[in-house]
């Protein structure tokens, strides 16, 4: 079993400016900056938590990402979508988005 301290997650420009939308969204259309701030603060520490186990959430039921090894961590309402990369040890967040959007589209 691997040592948690040997996975480095990396979380993609994509996916922080997906975090950075879903702050906006919530803070300046829904007028709840706390919340916002909560919200995006639960999704980065679940991604970051990722260092431990990566591989324990499914993976995604559509291909070609499941074939690509790409896994799904949900997190109140909202999906994480990422790989783990072994020869690394990395995990390699890639979007994070509104769990009923499209997610096959928007991948």
């Amino acid at each position: 079993m691997s040592d948690a301290s040997e996975w480095k997650v990396y979380i993609s420009a994509r996916a922080e400016n997906d975090l950075n939308q879903i702050y906006d969204y919530i803070a300046y259309t829904l007028l709840q900056p706390v919340t916002a701030a909560n919200q995006v603060s639960r999704i980065r520490k679940a991604v970051l938590g990722l260092d431990l186990l990566p591989e324990r959430c499914p993976l995604l039921r559509y291909e070609p990402w499941r074939s690509q090894g790409c896994r799904f961590l949900v997190v109140d309402n909202y999906l994480a979508v990422y790989k783990v990369l072994k020869k690394t040890k990395t995990v390699s967040v890639i979007t994070v988005v509104y769990a009923k959007r499209n997610l096959p589209e928007i991948l």
